[in-house]
């Protein structure tokens, strides 16, 4: 990224840092798995793939 400025990529980074502990499915705290060969991140109640992953 070349255009912005310091205060913008800070909250880029920190939101990319959250994401790793954010379901994906519900928004509660999860943990990054691979699943099919992908990086996600799962809650406990979701870390098993689903029909549609």
């Amino acid at each position: 990224m070349d255009h912005g400025n310091k205060e913008i990529y800070a909250m880029i980074e920190e939101a990319q840092a959250k994401s790793f502990h954010i379901c994906e499915n519900c928004g509660a705290y999860g943990k990054r798995l691979m699943i099919a060969g992908f990086y996600t991140t799962r809650c406990n109640e979701h870390k098993r793939p689903s029909l549609s992953d």
